[in-house]
């Protein structure tokens, strides 16, 4: 909500939070113990009050943010402020989270296809981790995800390589 509320005023973060900091300690909030129940409380009703007033806002940054747990252009409009050898390493970077993610994205649509009922399983993990991340969408979130986008580019480094042994007329063989 806080993040919400910075994208919408321009506001710093540390801003908007003492700003709802503010509003729960009028609504009573205990301010010698930030974690109780009482407090879990008020703030969960001051965040619900913010959703129901500002809902497609809210949306709209949950998006973002999900979108962010993959979008790695952030690094790519460093690269010019780098130099040398950090460049370089930033521009691999990026090259290789673009490949992984292209074919990961050939590698769930071949499991989709396929029907395999442990791909759908592994799309929800995905999805999830990616919705609960919210509107803060940052990079560390995606440790979880990461082992499932690598069996998803495993099966379709396969099918590139089927696709390739089959233009050559060889048989499969792995090693």
């Amino acid at each position: 909500v806080a993040i919400t509320e910075a994208d919408r005023s321009g506001d710093s973060l540390e801003v908007t939070q003492n700003y709802f900091k503010r509003q729960a300690y009028m609504s009573g909030s205990d301010t010698t113990d930030f974690y109780s129940f009482k407090n879990s409380r008020i703030y969960s009703q001051i965040a619900i009050k913010y959703i129901k007033n500002n809902f497609f806002l809210f949306c709209k940054t949950q998006l973002k943010g999900m979108v962010n747990l993959f979008y790695r252009f952030d690094k790519f409009f460093r690269i010019n402020k780098t130099s040398g050898l950090a460049k370089y390493r930033m521009a691999g970077f990026l090259i290789y989270y673009g490949i992984i993610y292209l074919i990961s994205i050939v590698g769930i649509a071949l499991s989709i296809k396929k029907k395999y009922i442990i791909a759908f399983l592994f799309l929800l993990i995905i999805i999830y981790f990616d919705v609960i991340t919210g509107a803060v969408g940052d990079q560390r979130y995606e440790v979880p995800i990461m082992p499932f986008i690598y069996i998803f580019c495993a099966n379709g480094i396969l099918y590139f390589y089927h696709m390739i042994a089959h233009k050559r007329g060889e048989h499969l063989r792995i090693i």
